[in-house]
């Protein structure tokens, strides 16, 4: 059901679609009060080929990870808000940050970083910038089989939570 609320939240901010913070604000005030105690966490990103920039905005979701063409260390885009629902009048902020040809962009889910192995211990947010750098010359479906892979082989094939990743060249 809640998917469902988000995704129509979503499709009613369709005007903004080029302003995450205001497509996430949007949202936001649409599930003002109808979760009860329950929480969506989310983040946006707009993507504008022609100028080779991207803008992005997060509801308590995940960095952002930039994975440089020419090489280099991988960016954390962080530009968190409130997570949606629960505070009606949060407010969020766009980040804006500049792509080069060939740039890759991940985007997770928490289920990803917070998956744990048999000593309890979480996948983490060290780990994956370090098999993105890792995995460059791989194409963004071999990319994220490995990365599931990973994270598969790291819990045991014991999975607490979704996993949702999203990778574009």
């Amino acid at each position: 059901l809640i998917a469902s609320m988000v995704k129509v939240a979503f499709q009613a901010q369709a005007d903004r679609a080029g302003e995450p913070a205001r497509v996430l604000a949007g949202m936001n005030r649409t599930f003002g009060g109808l979760l009860e105690s329950q929480f969506v966490t989310a983040g946006y990103l707009y993507l504008d080929l022609e100028r080779l920039r991207l803008e992005y905005s997060g509801a308590a979701h995940p960095a952002l990870l930039i994975c440089p063409a020419g090489g280099g260390d991988v960016v954390r885009l962080e530009q968190n808000g409130l997570m949606l629902g629960p505070f009606p009048d949060a407010t969020y902020e766009s980040v804006s940050h500049d792509l080069a040809p060939g740039d890759r962009i991940v985007m997770t889910t928490d289920g990803i970083l917070e998956a744990g192995n048999a000593a309890e211990e979480q996948f983490g947010d060290e780990r994956l910038p370090r098999l993105l750098a890792e995995g460059r010359d791989l194409t963004a479906e071999q990319l994220a089989d490995a990365l599931l892979e990973e994270v598969d082989a790291w819990t045991g094939a014991r999975q607490d939570d979704d996993l949702t990743l999203v990778v574009i060249d």
